[in-house]
């Protein structure tokens, strides 16, 4: 269950409103410098760091009992900052969605959502990536533990 905070409740059953949904999206890896970017014309300054405005498009994933949620963006790739970035990557970067009021950017309204970037293409023009929640949730062993004389004894009497 997904819970609003008073004021957003009142922005989507309001017929006109003053209130500006923001969409922030966090890419993470050691090996590049967290990027931040909003959907928003304007920076979005919240306490983990500054969002600045970046355009891209987000399709959150189909809920399914059968396939891997997998969710997809599309970025600008005009000014090539990103491409390079996640150029310079060895693995898969972390990528954070969170929806918030533009007027209070630390309430969380809905998220965070927490992908892993399975794979990217790009052009001059556009990035497209594909994301996933467990990616390698198929290759895991199952039990995780090795059972074995030296942790558990009691099986090998």
């Amino acid at each position: 269950m997904r819970q609003l905070s008073g004021p957003a409740v009142r922005a989507v059953l309001s017929r006109e409103t003053e209130k500006v949904f923001v969409c922030l999206m966090k890419i993470e890896h050691p090996d590049i410098d967290t990027i931040r970017i909003c959907s928003d014309t304007a920076q979005v300054v919240r306490s983990d760091g500054t969002y600045l405005p970046y355009p891209f498009d987000l399709i959150l994933p189909h809920e399914s009992e059968t396939e891997i949620p997998r969710a997809s963006i599309r970025l600008d790739n005009v000014s090539r900052e990103i491409a390079h970035k996640l150029v310079a990557i060895q693995g898969k970067p972390k990528v954070t969605f969170m929806l918030v009021l533009a007027d209070s950017p630390e309430t969380v309204e809905y998220g965070p959502c927490e992908f892993r970037l399975a794979d990217a293409n790009w052009d001059h023009m556009v990035i497209g990536a594909t994301l996933a929640l467990y990616e390698d949730v198929f290759n895991q062993q199952v039990p995780s533990q090795t059972y074995l004389p030296s942790n558990s004894p009691g099986l090998f009497r």
